[in-house]
């Protein structure tokens, strides 16, 4: 599946391509955390993440080991930032006998990095699954200023938490910016 920022983002038709945000708001309604799958970007994941705890809860502790079902998320100032679902976490011994923290993700990505295990940058493209260093540039230790010299926000792990039947969660769009909807059901 080819990587798009584009603003089919909620229906069946936007499945054949995908951006980072849009594959994880997709997640979230599969795992019937959203009823509907939600329209956001990743400054709304990360604001909604940063505002209601109790739905998605934050793990602002940098020892804190990722799992399965979790996501991270990051942002800069210009309000883009990127997202992603942890299928895995696992400590794997490595050939100087210390231990690798090993997180793989699936993401929807345009970039070109250097996953865990490889010695050169791949160009990506799409939907991918990867594997990457906890620590690594692509989540804990990316630089908190990018090329262009925004601010960018810590990578930190989020859960999601509270079936829609008990709690669904909306964004409602007004112009450019974003509100919460929250209902509680009893």
């Amino acid at each position: 599946m080819k990587y798009a920022n584009d603003s089919n983002r909620t229906s069946e038709s936007g499945e054949n391509t995908m951006d980072c945000s849009e594959l994880v708001c997709r997640y979230l309604h599969k795992i019937e955390w959203s009823e509907k799958v939600m329209g956001g970007n990743t400054r709304i994941l990360h604001d909604f993440g940063e505002k209601h705890s109790t739905y998605l809860t934050k793990h602002d502790n940098t020892t804190y080991k990722p799992q399965k079902g979790d996501i991270f998320i990051w942002k800069n100032s210009s309000g883009m930032g990127h997202t992603g679902v942890i299928i895995k976490y696992e400590e794997i011994q490595n050939k100087k006998g210390g231990t690798d923290e090993v997180v793989t993700t699936i993401e929807a990505i345009s970039s070109t990095e250097t996953p865990y295990d490889l010695n050169k940058n791949i160009s990506m493209n799409g939907v991918i699954k990867l594997k990457w260093l906890r620590k690594s540039k692509h989540l804990l230790n990316h630089s908190l200023t990018n090329k262009k010299g925004h601010s960018v926000t810590p990578c930190r792990f989020y859960t999601p938490l509270i079936h829609y039947t008990k709690a669904d969660k909306k964004i409602i769009w007004k112009g450019n910016s974003a509100n919460f909807e929250i209902k509680n059901k009893n």
